[in-house]
């Protein structure tokens, strides 16, 4: 139940023995964990990493004055500590440090892919996380009567794996009418649909295994990864906040950084600053996570608190460029000039290719009346801004080019789209995309001795599975039938293990 407590006197106040200091006045009713922070923040007030957990505390009950203050005492601890004189090289880089403690059943890791419990243990976990540990003895049970797949299933994913999608789904559906209560078939047959290129279908049986299972999170994350392959962002963004209602077991991390990423692919940005919030809470010790919601900060104009985020992200990874490069531009756009310096030093210490740090660099610079240093720091980005629009330019080129070499070959003519592709290949001679696709056009227009002798050259530079099918066509083209069952069957082979890999690894999703 949430607590009404007196909010304590600031951190640091004296008070003299014997001297009436009047009540603190009450304040809005604040949760018990958020009153156990602001003891905390009272009993040991240099304490950075409380400071901050105080002001997120303080922001959640809605007092942003407050939480305000709080995160203004925070950037005095973290901002008094100086900044490493040296950059170490890249096989010293600094220790990471992990300031922050949460509390909860399973901890929260950056980098892990969602885990759902099955439909059958949902519940159960749902009360184990929120601390009924009498939900233990359901789960046992719930767990006994999850039952291991079907051998239909079995069945049905060894056949997509073996690249049969039909004797797949039949042996799905036969599953799905076997086990009606199992969520596990229709999960198995919406992949499969969606990998035969079929997703209507594929949704179709996520939103039945959403309605069969309600309480399951697992098919609303599967539809959500879905809709967002096909764009449809504001469905998938409520698809992966269903997901997240129903507690993910592990994983909570990245979902929300996917969530707030589709957020900030709509410009809702007040919708991804929430999501980057709770990312934080459940994943305080990510630098990656403060560094992200510290850029958004900076987009909208929030610069207290993009300030506060990028200094938490530069301490709990002391060899992050890009953070260094943010606090820099953050302390730029203030007018702090002078603190702005070692930050932006240290980003371009660590990564002289950054552009931004750069020019910020060489802004604080001028600023400081340092001309001699600033014009070499403006010049530096000059150089890098021009390679970069360079490179940009070249690129946009290339994709042109190998769009008119497409539109060429579709319209027939084989020999002005080996031209531009022959072109690309001296233009780029280290990329094998353009043997490739040389071979392809020699296929193309039925030329397959010619497109053998390419062909073996791209796989012996760079052996891929299209080329291998390219190669099983050309030599079968040509009745070379012993090569074409040999190339046919390393495509065959690599395909079947590509399959196997993303059936392990699932919930990465695309």
């Amino acid at each position: 139940m949430p607590l009404r407590i007196n909010r304590p006197a600031p951190i640091g106040t004296l008070t003299t023995i014997g001297r009436r200091v009047p009540p603190a006045p009450t304040v809005a009713p604040i949760s018990a964990a958020a009153g156990t922070v602001v003891g905390a923040a009272n009993s040991d007030p240099r304490n950075a990493a409380v400071a901050y957990r105080l002001a997120q505390a303080l922001r959640d009950a809605g007092d942003a004055g407050e939480a305000g203050q709080a995160l203004e005492r925070f950037v005095r601890l973290r901002s008094s500590v100086p900044l490493p004189v040296t950059v170490p090289a890249a096989d010293l880089r600094l220790p990471s440090e992990s300031p922050f403690e949460r509390a909860g059943l399973f901890r929260q890791t950056a980098g892990i892919a969602p885990l759902f419990a099955s439909a059958r243990l949902a519940a159960a976990f749902s009360r184990l996380d929120s601390g009924d540990y009498a939900a233990i003895e359901e789960m046992a049970g719930a767990a006994a009567a999850d039952a291991a797949v079907t051998a239909e299933q079995r069945r049905g994913l060894g056949a997509w794996v073996a690249g049969d999608h039909n004797a797949a789904l039949r042996e799905l559906q036969r599953a799905i009418e076997l086990r009606p209560g199992d969520e596990r078939p229709r999960l198995a047959m919406a992949f499969v649909l969606r990998e035969a290129g079929r997703p209507s279908e594929a949704e179709r049986e996520l939103r039945a295994a959403i309605a069969a299972f309600p309480q399951a999170g697992l098919p609303w994350y599967r539809l959500g990864q879905l809709l967002e392959g096909q764009a449809r962002l504001p469905e998938a963004a409520n698809a992966f906040a269903e997901s997240l209602a129903r507690g993910p077991v592990l994983g909570r991390d990245a979902l929300y950084q996917r969530l707030a990423r589709i957020r900030v692919n709509q410009a809702d940005f007040a919708a991804a600053i929430a999501a980057y919030e709770t990312r934080v809470s459940i994943s305080p010790n990510s630098a990656e996570a403060h560094r992200s919601l510290g850029e958004i900060y900076f987009l909208q104009g929030r610069d207290a608190e993009a300030l506060a985020e990028f200094l938490v992200a530069v301490w709990l990874d002391p060899n992050d460029a890009r953070a260094f490069a943010a606090l820099g531009k953050v302390h730029v756009r203030a007018g702090r000039y002078a603190e702005a310096v070692p930050a932006l030093r240290r980003a371009v210490a660590f990564d002289a290719a950054r552009a931004d740090a750069r020019y910020a660099l060489g802004q604080a610079l001028g600023r400081l009346g340092r001309g001699e240093e600033a014009r070499r720091e403006t010049a530096e980005f000059q150089r890098l801004d021009a390679e970069e629009r360079a490179r940009g330019q070249r690129d946009f080129r290339i994709e042109q080019d190998r769009v008119e070499s497409v539109r060429l070959l579709a319209a027939g003519d084989v020999d002005a789209a080996l031209e531009i592709l022959r072109r690309l290949a001296e233009e780029e001679p280290q990329n094998p995309r353009w043997l490739r696709e040389q071979g392809a056009a020699l296929v193309r227009g039925r030329r397959f001795a010619e497109a053998i002798v390419v062909l073996e050259a791209a796989q012996a530079r760079t052996p891929t599975v299209e080329t291998a099918r390219l190669l099983a066509d050309a030599h079968a083209a040509a009745g070379h039938a012993a090569e074409a069952r040999q190339h046919q069957a390393r495509y065959d082979d690599a395909m079947r293990q590509a399959r196997l890999t993303q059936l392990m690894n699932l919930e990465a999703g695309p």
